[in-house]
């Protein structure tokens, strides 16, 4: 049986920043914000990327969609480097890939009606030929996500932190996208709000057939959303699983740690919390061999000297940890 093409595959990407430090500029330092990521996302499932803040998950995000151009590496959506597509090229893939942002508050232009925010990119991409086109679409997708015709009329800031981020994910839906990245999008909402997001996102999938890249630092938000996890630390990723293996058989001591930590609602149920000792690194001075080395309990000699490879230690689960040969 021939096996379909992803829709996205990330190959080698790297994404480091020079800062420039010292009198005038003088001392130049790498700030390896993602180094050397691999994955792929087929159509119509969720991939979820977990970590700590700083690890590199939005810059990975960005990267992907090319807000930021990367260092190196490969970004094949349907077949095609984005990352060597020319500026018309880049706008016609971006019909089909759009981005959630993490803080409803910064990513709508305050100046701007609801309606104008949503038609901005119907009409940069030429889709509706006149305003009322334009405005049917634009009462097409305020229903999809929730949301009164009347609120085309009004402006970002007479709306609560989840309509603001239901009018994010209509601008994102308006070009008729087939992949989203959702960069942390309940993160800055109230519990009580994350669920219908969430809840949102996952009736859009379902009824639209979309594909998403979901960015997240919980576990516990992605659990019912995601196909799959990606664990991130520090710019790699050192586990990838399907989601219910993940939760139940987590391989790499990151990971156990991430889920002694994940609330469980059963009183009957005790679980032992895993504490990592110290702060993360900093990117900008990453540990030599694997970078989990400094807070890992089982770290033995070769962690300190070699970076381990990825492996498929069964159907699905990888990992990149020297206790899985």
């Amino acid at each position: 049986m021939i096996k379909k093409q992803p829709l996205l595959e990330v190959i080698g990407l790297k994404q480091h920043f020079i800062e420039h430090k010292g009198l005038f500029g003088s001392k130049s330092i790498v700030v390896k914000a993602v180094d050397g990521v691999d994955f792929f996302i087929d159509e119509g499932e969720t991939l979820a990327v977990v970590g700590e803040s700083g690890c590199g998950k939005s810059t990975l995000a960005r990267s992907i969609v090319r807000l930021i151009n990367p260092s190196e590496g490969q970004v094949l959506f349907l077949g095609k480097d984005i990352l060597k597509a020319n500026t018309n090229e880049l706008r016609a893939l971006r019909r089909h890939m759009q981005i959630v942002f993490q803080d409803p508050y910064a990513s709508l232009n305050p100046r701007m009606t609801v309606g104008k925010i949503i038609e901005e990119a119907l009409i940069i991409h030429k889709m509706g030929e006149t305003h009322l086109l334009r405005r049917a679409r634009l009462k097409e997708l305020l229903d999809l996500v929730g949301l009164r015709t009347e609120s085309m009329r009004r402006y970002p800031h007479e709306f609560s932190g989840g309509q603001r981020q239901r009018i994010g994910i209509a601008r994102a839906l308006a070009l008729n996208p087939r992949f989203l990245v959702c960069d942390e999008p309940v993160s800055a909402l109230d519990v009580s709000i994350q669920a219908q997001v969430i809840n949102l996102l996952q009736d859009l999938q379902d009824r639209l057939g979309l594909t998403y890249l979901f960015i997240a630092h919980d576990l516990q938000v992605v659990r019912h959303v995601a196909s799959r996890i990606a664990v991130m630390y520090l710019g790699n990723i050192v586990e990838l699983a399907d989601t219910k293996k993940l939760f139940n058989t987590p391989l790499h001591p990151y990971t156990q740690a991430l889920l002694s930590a994940v609330f469980i609602p059963d009183p009957e149920y005790k679980r032992k919390r895993i504490l990592l000792s110290g702060e993360a690194p900093s990117a900008v001075n990453p540990p030599s061999g694997c970078k989990f080395h400094t807070r890992c309990a089982y770290a033995m000699a070769k962690c300190k000297e070699e970076s381990p490879k990825t492996l498929m230690v069964s159907d699905n689960h990888h990992v990149a940890c020297f206790l899985y040969k």
